[in-house]
């Protein structure tokens, strides 16, 4: 292992993050280096480096990449989407308390038309002007607002009787960061309000399904924060995008510590009256759908 008590602390003074197994490789090969050649604290700080900056915006050009938002952009309800989308239904269902909804992360929004279609009053944001501008264009009567990461003073300080997060979680990096986005998740939410978010079930990753191809060799020794490769079988583009490997346990700890209670997890499974022939969906959900209200 690289890392050690003995090692410095961060540029911000704070201690040493914790580096995802198997990793060191990757880095040491990508810097054309050894320990040998640099040095323990410089491959550390490289790899801390490489961890904390690089890697997380990759992760996020993935999605940005207009070619990408624009084969999203005509994605609607086949396959796994589906069952994603009826469980969404029955969340709503089951805990909606109110008509004042904000889909956090819209993309192209799919989410949000889906939910104005329903009778809800919907406020889309997204921090890719690639997928505002395609949602824009699809739904000209639609609400549809460009934010900075972690930035949300467009929306004039609003709260929202229920807060969306479709697959938006399933492509960040980094547990802090998510934490934070959580916390944010709960500040924007009304004093009776819900969030639902719908995210991979990490068990796609390395199974074969309807609406994904996911068989690439570093999906099966992928740990929790590792970078996993998925093509969706449902839109032209057959370019494997970037998401990142999280398990339901993951996502438990993370909203305990950004103040969010759990109240339900949904996971909806493939039924043989479906209009869809399923593969393993039957027996693995494809998806969590995660509903949650602040416990602060």
């Amino acid at each position: 292992m690289f890392l050690s008590d003995s090692l410095p602390k961060t540029p911000g003074g704070k201690p040493v993050p914790s580096f995802l197994p198997g990793r060191g490789d990757v880095l040491l090969q990508r810097y054309k280096s050894t320990p040998q050649s640099r040095g323990l604290q410089e491959v550390f700080w490289a790899l801390w480096y490489y961890l904390r900056v690089i890697e997380p915006q990759d992760h996020q050009n993935s999605y940005i990449d207009d070619d990408l938002a624009k084969a999203y952009s005509v994605l609607e309800f086949p396959g796994c989407y589906y069952l994603a989308y009826t469980g969404l239904s029955q969340a709503l269902e089951r805990y909606s308390g109110g008509n004042n909804v904000l889909d956090f992360g819209c993309g192209t929004g799919r989410s949000t038309r889906f939910l104005r279609n329903k009778g809800y009053d919907v406020t889309g944001i997204d921090v890719s002007a690639q997928m505002i501008a395609h949602a824009k264009n699809l739904d000209p009567s639609g609400k549809y607002t460009l934010v900075e990461e972690g930035d949300f003073s467009a929306l004039g300080g609003q709260k929202f009787d229920v807060v969306t997060s479709v697959f938006t979680f399933d492509n960040i990096a980094g547990v802090e960061q998510r934490i934070s986005l959580f916390r944010d998740i709960g500040s924007l939410l009304s004093e009776q309000g819900i969030a639902i978010l719908i995210d991979a079930n990490s068990a796609i990753y390395t199974s074969d399904t309807t609406s994904f191809y996911t068989n690439y060799p570093e999906n099966f020794k992928a740990q929790s924060g590792d970078p996993v490769k998925v093509a969706v079988k449902d839109i032209e583009d057959s370019r494997p995008v970037i998401d990142i490997l999280w398990h339901e346990q993951d996502y438990y700890d993370q909203f305990a510590e950004a103040g969010l209670e759990v109240l339900e997890t949904l996971r909806p499974l493939g039924m043989q009256d479906d209009p869809y022939e399923w593969i393993t969906e039957h027996e693995v959900p494809p998806f969590f759908i995660f509903v949650v209200r602040s416990s602060t």
